[in-house]
């Protein structure tokens, strides 16, 4: 049965190892399709649906100025506990807050980005954009764009300020303005789940469901509710982003209290999931989408064989930067006893398969690499 940890492209090389020529066959797979079954001599290459083969995926989103309004300390805490966890974190970015304070942009890349947060776009000003014509949303979101490209950001994901975001024609002037993906707000929470089972993609870039969490109705006010949220990510093997404001600070908008932020962090840290930053969520499950190999034979001899490959997505590497985790699969009937890639990969060259199986972390950026498989001698 087709994994469902696993993306739907599978790239597979048939190997015949003193059986005559090799065929190198790029297939598109999907779960009604098992064509390679059966066929001795061959090597899958599969993308894992969460990075590093995790089972499922969450963002946590802050919906905070990180300086500047009087609750420095209060969100230093709630960023830092996450952080702690091993977690990334994702601040919101109002590019107007910041213009006249360069100073605070620098410590963004000195002092935050380094310990694991990210910026998402937030509008140049706090604004409704659903309160607007199409020009003035395009307008905002471009500015917003800009600025983050002039700070040395890369703009990739955007979150809508007081939850707007749901007109047609405010996520168009959003898409067009270059951000690639945008997150919203979603009540119905069996419906906040991105990528749940076979699902590939959520099903409006620019418009992501988000749980949110605080005392304003109908958000969810307690960990008693979030924690079922949470374990119904991994149940769904989906990704969830959560959406905090005021974590431990009771006159701050959409207040959390502190003890059950600090429960969602431990049910986050106590399943297997991918805590990673929207950004890199979204990049990820983007490539994943997109991924090929291609491979060409460069070499052969009686019980080696040599390829040229290169693992690509045909996206914009300056944008979409995320390592995919790859898993290849050699059949007990190919004799592959270790394979070997040049130039190495994360520092490595030769691996082993287990069980079969051999996974690693790559850049789908078209690098050519020089795939060689060793193999046992087989029967014929």
């Amino acid at each position: 049965m087709f994994n469902m940890k696993k993306a739907v492209w599978v790239v597979v090389l048939l190997l015949a190892f003193g059986c005559g020529e090799d065929k190198v066959v790029n297939n598109y797979y999907n779960d009604n399709s098992a064509a390679i079954n059966g066929i001795e001599g061959f090597l899958t290459v599969t993308p894992a649906k969460w990075y590093n083969n995790h089972g499922a995926a969450v963002s946590l989103n802050f919906d905070i100025r990180w300086r500047g309004e009087g609750r420095d300390e209060a969100n230093d805490t709630m960023v830092g506990l996450a952080l702690e966890k091993g977690f990334k974190a994702d601040i919101e970015l109002v590019t107007a807050n910041y213009t006249e304070w360069p100073g605070l942009v620098d410590e963004m890349h000195s002092v935050m980005e380094p310990r694991g947060v990210r910026f998402f776009g937030h509008g140049h000003n706090h604004d409704n954009h659903d309160s607007y014509d199409f020009d003035y949303c395009l307008d905002s979101f471009v500015t917003c764009y800009n600025y983050m490209k002039d700070w040395d950001f890369i703009p990739r994901t955007y979150a809508y300020p007081h939850w707007a975001g749901r007109n047609a024609t405010t996520q168009a002037a959003n898409e067009l303005a270059g951000f690639i993906a945008a997150r919203g707000r979603e009540d119905d929470l069996d419906n906040v789940y991105i990528c749940p089972g076979a699902k590939k993609a959520p099903d409006n870039w620019y418009y992501m469901p988000s749980a949110a969490a605080g005392d304003m109705v109908p958000y969810i006010m307690n960990h008693d509710v979030m924690g079922g949220v949470i374990e119904g990510a991994v149940e769904r093997n989906a990704y969830l982003i959560i959406t905090y404001h005021s974590i431990g600070y009771p006159q701050g908008w959409g207040y959390y209290p502190l003890e059950d932020y600090k429960q969602d962090l431990d049910t986050i840290a106590a399943h297997d999931f991918w805590a990673g930053n929207m950004d890199d969520v979204v990049c990820y499950i983007m490539e994943r989408n997109a991924f090929k190999m291609e491979a060409s034979i460069f070499s052969t001899s009686e019980n080696m064989r040599s390829y040229t490959v290169s693992f690509k997505d045909g996206l914009d590497n300056t944008v979409f930067a995320q390592p995919l985790t790859l898993e290849l699969a050699c059949a007990e009937s190919s004799g592959i006893d270790s394979l070997s890639f040049e130039p190495p990969i994360n520092g490595k060259s030769v691996y082993v398969p287990e069980s079969g199986t051999v996974s690693f972390n790559v850049l789908p950026d078209e690098r050519k690499y020089r795939l060689t498989l060793f193999c046992s001698e087989r029967e014929n």
